[in-house]
């Protein structure tokens, strides 16, 4: 059975505000239960990106936005964005 979007709209704001306590590991727990539920809930997906890049878990954080933009069909754009940050950071290491 689908929960309804009322249960996975308060999961998602019940981790939101874990996030701002800065409990992270709560804040992904939380929408990681809600994409349990419904894999392609857009707010959800969104907030667990950020939240496990400031858990310091950046291979994870790219995962997740990787399928991010994959759910707005945008599969590309991760990789633009990745080699832009590669060319930023030589450009840097180079001067």
């Amino acid at each position: 059975m689908m929960p309804t979007l009322i249960i996975l709209i308060i999961q998602t704001n019940i981790g939101w505000v874990r996030y701002y306590q800065r409990d992270y590991t709560g804040a992904i727990s939380d929408y990681q239960n809600v994409l349990h539920a419904d894999p392609k809930f857009i707010p959800a997906q969104n907030k667990l990106w950020i939240a496990y890049a400031l858990q310091g878990e950046p291979q994870n954080a790219d995962s997740e936005l990787n399928l991010l933009f994959r759910s707005y069909q945008h599969p590309g754009l991760a990789k633009e964005i990745s080699a832009s940050d590669t060319a930023e950071s030589s450009s840097v290491v180079a001067t």
